[in-house]
């Protein structure tokens, strides 16, 4: 497997590091939600829990796609994923087309 060529478009080093950011500051959010204490006796917080770990396991990814250069590239068909779709989900890793969306 070839490793993707680093974006090229108009992502800033500016923006990476505040998508980098953001990134860690949201992994730090789940992982804090899922030390909560006795989680087998309330279905809310098992449920809560397990949407973090499945948050986490993307956010993760996502960090790996950073350090790699290949953050904001659809893992679906390569085209950059726009900087609004990266703002509003910094752990996206399809584009909008590709996720279903409109543009």
């Amino acid at each position: 497997m070839t490793m993707p060529a680093p974006r090229t478009d108009t992502l800033s080093a500016s923006a990476l590091a505040e998508f980098s950011r953001r990134l860690e500051e949201t992994r730090d959010f789940h992982l804090s939600r899922l030390g909560v204490d006795d989680l087998e006796s309330d279905d809310i917080a098992l449920a809560m829990a397990r949407r973090s770990e499945a948050t986490l396991e993307l956010i993760e990814a996502a960090l790996e796609r950073l350090e790699a250069g290949a953050y904001g590239l659809c893992q679906a068909c390569r085209a950059p994923i726009s900087e609004e779709r990266l703002d509003a989900v910094p752990h996206a890793d399809l584009c909008a087309r590709c996720a279903g969306g409109a543009g």
